[in-house]
């Protein structure tokens, strides 16, 4: 199978920013109103391990060409007042070619920026490579696809190219109220086992 067309893949990506929370897991405040327009454009979140071609390298994805370990995110320009990070690692292929592996989050994570511990693993400003093996964030694991506290490696066929996302929807929580003041989203990130 030829490999995705770049274009394609990222637009798929905008595609995703408007309609991507109608089938997302977290239901609740964290997709209710989630259009284009409530994302916030101070608010950014990226990959700094993402190349120019858009693509990530081999060592995040499944072994034995990868390592199986977690990108580092990383994002800035938090709304006021957000005590909380919604985030979530996402395989959005299915945005433009629905087959077994769309839609798969790999990741979940619900961050108290407040009571994060101050150890380089996981920060205000974001979370280091490799975090998913520290067992410091394993307490703001939240279960992804497969119904697992864990993070997945990036495994798409090895012919595929596939698209994935970091999203984030930050937060404020008092008491048992939820306010959602921000989302944002990286740019596509490509993974392939042949790039």
């Amino acid at each position: 199978m030829r490999p995705m067309n770049l274009q394609a893949i990222l637009l798929a990506g905008v595609l995703f920013l408007i309609s991507g929370c109608s089938n997302d897991p977290l239901s609740g405040p964290f997709c209710k109103g989630a259009t284009a327009s409530s994302y916030d454009p101070n608010f950014q979140v990226m990959c700094p391990t993402q190349g120019p071609d858009s693509f990530v390298p081999v060592y995040y994805g499944c072994p034995p060409a990868g390592k199986g370990i977690s990108p580092p995110i990383q994002w800035s320009g938090l709304p006021e007042g957000t005590t909380h990070l919604r985030v979530l690692v996402e395989d959005t292929t299915c945005a433009y070619e629905c087959n077994e592996c769309c839609k798969y989050d790999h990741w979940v994570l619900d961050l108290p920026l407040m009571d994060l511990p101050d150890d380089g693993v996981v920060s205000k400003q974001g979370i280091r490579e490799g975090a998913s093996t520290d067992p410091i964030i394993q307490p703001y694991v939240l279960p992804n696809t497969s119904n697992k506290k864990q993070y997945m490696p990036f495994c798409p066929p090895p012919t595929q190219t596939h698209a994935y996302l970091f999203r984030v929807t930050a937060y404020k929580k008092e008491r048992s109220a939820i306010t959602v003041l921000g989302r944002s989203q990286s740019v596509p990130l490509l993974y392939s086992f042949t790039h």
